[in-house]
């Protein structure tokens, strides 16, 4: 089909009537093409998660919705119920636990191993935690009559107790370790601590002292009896003999330890010290220290 306008013309030149086409009118475009048809949606399939209508896809940000006023604060991690109880049975069993060790600390404190002093020399104290306080043994007079042993003096110690200290010996208070009286080189020592723990005879707190003992190095113990007396103070007494090697001082080490109970129903344990090889002196100095020990109000008047 032409796309101009057909007219009916008189051509003078053939003398007859011709069909001719209107060069001036353009021809009409051609229509459009039909657009497609349009999808139907998918019905939508119980079950099926499908993305939130404010979600970003690729590059293109959909609407977003208006933040809240005042947002609310993302919450902590939460710690599991059991795990608080756990933690608070935890810390009772241990502060228990630390008392327990506590109140251990004042029942035997026999001499142990060397530990270094103040002044860098070693002292032969427990292997514990105690107050170091050292001072001059006070001076103390002797009951009527007496006569102080040559070497010797008497000391009113102020824990309550009374013994003749070797002269020239300083004191040293270690708290729950007792009293320590030391020899100028600290290689001698008389040690008194008040057994603590209820129920033990002095023959059962010297039985235990020499199983606690038994760590040291070389540790030997050399004899435990029942048998001994203090006199004019414990007609009954323990007596522990035993011996280890003194890796501070670099010798081997012999005590002599001696437990009691008083007429005043304390109970104590008093030891020395020395180097093994100046056995049997050790005990000498002890013996000597007790035959002028009395505590608390069974002390004569000086």
């Amino acid at each position: 089909m032409s796309g101009g306008k057909d007219e009916v013309r008189w051509n003078a030149a053939t003398q007859k009537w011709e069909t001719v086409r209107d060069a001036a009118s353009p021809a009409a475009p051609p229509p459009p093409p039909a657009p497609p048809p349009v999808p139907e949606a998918p019905p939508l399939v119980p079950g099926h998660a499908y993305a939130d209508p404010y979600e970003t896809v690729g590059p293109h940000v959909g609407p977003q919705p208006e933040p809240p006023a005042h947002p609310e604060p993302r919450p902590g991690r939460r710690v599991p119920v059991a795990v608080v109880v756990a933690a608070m049975v935890f810390v009772v069993v241990a502060g228990a636990g630390g008392g327990w060790l506590l109140a251990r600390g004042g029942t035997h404190h026999p001499e142990a191993a060397a530990s270094p002093s103040a002044s860098g020399s070693p002292s032969d104290t427990p292997d514990r935690t105690g107050d170091d306080k050292s001072s001059p043994s006070a001076p103390a007079s002797a009951s009527p009559g007496a006569t102080v042993p040559a070497g010797f003096r008497l000391a009113q110690d102020p824990k309550g107790f009374r013994l003749y200290v070797p002269q020239g010996w300083t004191r040293e208070d270690q708290g729950t370790k007792g009293v320590f009286y030391n020899s100028a080189d600290r290689t001698r020592l008389i040690q008194v601590y008040l057994v603590s723990e209820a129920g033990l005879s002095p023959y059962d707190a010297l039985k235990q002292t020499s199983g606690e003992l038994a760590k040291n190095p070389g540790y030997q113990e050399i004899s435990l009896g029942n048998d001994a007396t203090v006199p004019g103070v414990a007609p009954q007494a323990a007596r522990l003999v035993y011996a280890y090697d003194n890796q501070q001082l670099g010798h081997r080490r012999q005590v002599v330890d001696y437990a009691f109970l008083t007429p005043g129903g304390e109970h104590y344990a008093v030891l020395s010290a020395a180097p093994a090889e100046a056995w049997p002196e050790q005990e000498q100095t002890l013996k000597t220290a007790l035959s002028a020990f009395c505590s608390g109000s069974n002390c004569p008047a000086a």
